[in-house]
């Protein structure tokens, strides 16, 4: 469970770096707007003063020029509105540059507190990282002192077998008949004894110490008291600290626990939207035609496969691999859209994915990469020339001279969207309403049965993510 958590804590610590970096690129960006901005106030603003100056000295020169009063009064007007004119264009670029300021004060607050929690969290993994050290110390520690417990056993063991060899060998009876015929009161009473079984060694120690204490009394080891203390003390705080791992591993699980579960929440809604926003984008960029996403395994949404479902109109087929280049680039395209409409991204960079597209399905790629570039901004590497002409930035390389390439660009400005922009937004916004309906009342009519069944039978489960199994006439493929 640490190492997975060590995992998820490099995930989240990656992805947050991965934030920042975006929101960095996006500082960039309007910190280059403002710029254009200012420049392009500096140049209205002389604009005006000179418009200005021209009106001051016409109306100096008015008494000279009356013979010219009609043909100066409409000028003036001109001017007069040219100004108005300006003055609101002025007044407008205020206001985006006063958002703009807003939205990157915004973004650094977003930074800093990334930073924060990026901090945090590798704070947090130091620290696990050095209690799960001690605690294997601590374990290799025991592994250890069991192993030398085990060994220390298993010989005195074989050396009691051999001692009651050696004395029925000695004394030509069984052990326990020996052991029987000793006269209790003979023995010492310092002889330890277990169940009123001795051992030989233990008796010839006795013996052997009694004759040397007569002799001089040997080396005392004073410290025995201590030493037991300080073992004490130390199985003590082993214990404890077995008792805080195993209530660690505890929390560990039950969030663990709350995790999984606050995430499957969340996916279930999540893939709800994109299911839906798949149909609608698909019916859209199909005319028509049937699509869904389900989920394999309803138990573990997090673990499970995805069965994409995708049949234009007019075809009955069994597999996606016989669908057309085209037809499975617009599904794959669908899907991504989908996913956008959910969660935009400020950069999306597609390489070649017009190229198994005919000129009509160019021009349905082409409407929505202008509607969906309202929020993201596209890099798309193409060698088709109805995507280049929807593009305000052109990047290519060239050959001038032999053997020495260079990159040439060209920018677009104020390029005006197409009117079948407004028309495909308006689609995909008809069709997910089609679909909300049909699912919603897919939904009513699921719940009556089920609350009547409920009443008879008490409540059933029933898994969350499909909407029922596919028919035979749906292509189902798995990706």
């Amino acid at each position: 469970q640490t190492g997975r958590q060590r995992e998820d804590s490099t995930v989240r610590t990656d992805e947050l770096r991965r934030q920042v970096q975006a929101l960095d690129e996006q500082r960039d960006e309007l910190r280059y707007r403002h710029e254009e901005l200012r420049l392009i106030h500096q140049r209205r603003e002389g604009e005006r003063r000179e418009t200005e100056t021209a009106l001051t000295h016409l109306r100096a020169n008015m008494a000279d020029l009356a013979q010219r009063r009609d043909l100066l009064a409409e000028e003036a007007a001109t001017a007069a509105a040219e100004g108005a004119r300006l003055a609101a264009q002025l007044e407008t670029r205020r206001q985006e540059l006063l958002g703009a300021f807003q939205e990157r004060e915004r973004r650094r607050q977003i930074v800093r507190n990334s930073a924060d929690a990026i901090a945090e969290l590798r704070k947090q993994t130091e620290a696990w990282h050095d209690r799960v050290k001690a605690i294997e110390d601590q374990r290799s520690g025991c592994r250890d002192q069991i192993h030398q417990l085990e060994t220390e056993l298993a010989t005195l063991d074989l050396r009691r077998n051999n001692l009651e060899e050696r004395l029925e060998e000695q004394y030509g009876g069984s052990f326990s008949d020996l052991v029987a015929g000793i006269v209790e009161e003979d023995l010492p009473r310092e002889l330890e004894r277990e169940e009123g079984v001795f051992q030989e060694e233990q008796a010839q120690g006795l013996l052997e110490d009694r004759r040397a204490k007569l002799s001089s009394l040997g080396p005392i080891n004073h410290l025995a008291l201590e030493e037991y203390e300080t073992k004490k003390e130390r199985l003590d705080f082993l214990e404890g600290q077995r008792t805080d791992v195993v209530k660690a591993k505890e929390d560990l699980e039950r969030a663990i626990a709350e995790i999984n579960r606050t995430a499957r929440q969340l996916f279930a809604r999540t893939f709800e939207e994109v299911r839906r926003n798949y149909i609608a984008v698909f019916q859209t960029l199909f005319r028509g035609g049937r699509a869904d996403l389900q989920l394999l395994r309803t138990d573990d949404p997090l673990e499970s496969n995805i069965l994409i479902t995708a049949q234009p109109t007019g075809k009955v087929i069994d597999h996606v691999s016989l669908l057309s280049g085209g037809e499975r680039c617009l599904t794959a395209l669908s899907i991504l859209f989908a996913v956008y409409l959910v969660k935009p991204s400020p950069f999306c960079l597609l390489d070649e994915a017009d190229a198994p597209l005919d000129d009509t399905n160019i021009g349905r790629f082409v409407n929505m990469l202008r509607e969906f570039s309202q929020n993201t901004q596209f890099l798309v590497i193409t060698h088709n020339k109805l995507t280049m002409e929807t593009a305000n930035h052109l990047y290519g390389v060239t050959m001038m001279e032999r053997g020495c390439s260079s990159i040439v660009s060209v920018s677009f400005a104020d390029v005006a969207d197409a009117v079948s922009d407004s028309e495909l937004a308006g689609a995909i916004a008809q069709r997910r309403s089609e679909v909300d309906r049909t699912e919603n009342a897919r939904s009513s009519a699921d719940a009556a049965p089920m609350a009547a069944e409920g009443d008879d039978d008490g409540p059933d489960d029933e898994p969350a993510g499909g909407s029922g199994s596919p028919t035979d006439d749906t292509l189902e493929a798995r990706e």
